[in-house]
């Protein structure tokens, strides 16, 4: 990582660091730049590490679970659900419609129905149908690189902190939507508001599986999301006293801070917050059920040196 700094009127270059004992780790070294005598900017050390992903691909290994279609450079063109055109139709003797799906169309079950997910075949076993042969890795918990900003700026009596903080390339399963957004025979339980969007006749070019859907109770590529994320983590703002007002209360040093946490994310994770791992261990990241968020905070004070 390259970059150039401002010091004493000069652009100096800046190159990043290896740790020998960690190669895997860089930083940029500290350093400040000043262009005037009142407003100082510290750029204190900063931190990417970026991970191998052989070993994140190992460690995802048991995280085996059902696919549902390609990834296409179009989300809008992936198939999960039957639709209608995936089966033969006759009326039975009530005078109901039957479906049954056409013999070149894969199922998890010949019972499925518009609106149950549509899973992707990767075996050449068992013809159509989908058995555990078909299960694949469907998701990488692990970053490829997480990191850390600091920028501190002095301004005469003045101070101010702001610490940036982000994950890039890991993948989050929503377990929440697995139950939010598909309550399988559930009766009366709450659901998100994304549920109204679920397949159903007046919707059926939907891919949130139909109400009661057979196959939805598996783990998906629909629920595995894009958990990359850059939050605005800290901000702290304080004022220095000068020594000539302190002198007559008998403080030596008293600096006045109000600061803040858990500002703003930045994301396209639909849960409450991707920072988040609610599984059996750190050897199974990415997993977010019922996490509670990480909370804003704000604080006012004041310290004194006597």
């Amino acid at each position: 990582m390259g970059g150039q700094l401002y010091e004493n009127g000069v652009f100096k270059p800046l190159y990043s660091d290896v740790d020998p004992k960690r190669p895997d780790q860089k930083y940029v070294n500290d350093w400040n730049a000043s262009k005037s005598n009142d407003l100082i900017w510290y750029a204190t050390r900063t931190e990417v590490t970026y991970y191998d992903n052989d070993l994140a691909d190992q460690l995802l290994e048991n995280y085996e679970s059902w696919e549902n279609g390609e990834k296409p450079e179009e989300p809008d063109t992936k198939t999960i659900t039957y639709k209608y055109e995936d089966f033969n139709t006759s009326v039975d003797a009530n005078g109901k419609t039957v479906y049954t799906l056409k013999d070149d169309v894969v199922r998890i079950s010949d019972a499925a129905q518009p609106g149950d997910p549509k899973y992707k075949k990767l075996s050449d076993k068992d013809g159509n149908l989908i058995t555990d042969a078909d299960r694949t890795i469907i998701g990488n918990g692990q970053p490829k690189h997480t990191g850390g900003f600091s920028n501190n700026f002095v301004y005469k009596n003045w101070d101010l902190n702001i610490f940036l903080q982000w994950s890039y390339g890991n993948d989050i399963l929503n377990a929440n939507r697995m139950v939010f957004e598909n309550p399988q025979a559930k009766k009366n339980t709450n659901m998100f508001a994304s549920y109204t969007n679920r397949w159903s006749a007046e919707n059926p070019t939907s891919n949130m599986p139909r109400a009661r859907a057979i196959g939805a109770e598996y783990y998906s590529s629909l629920y595995v999301e894009d958990g990359s994320f850059l939050k605005l983590k800290t901000i702290s703002l304080g004022y220095n006293f000068t020594p000539n007002t302190l002198r007559s209360l008998g403080i030596s040093a008293a600096r006045l801070f109000i600061s803040a946490e858990n500002i703003a994310t930045i994301t396209g994770y639909s849960g409450s917050d991707p920072e988040v791992s609610t599984r059996n261990s750190v050897l199974t990241p990415g997993f977010d059920w019922s996490a509670y968020p990480r909370s804003f905070n704000a604080s006012l004070g004041i310290n004194i040196t006597f």
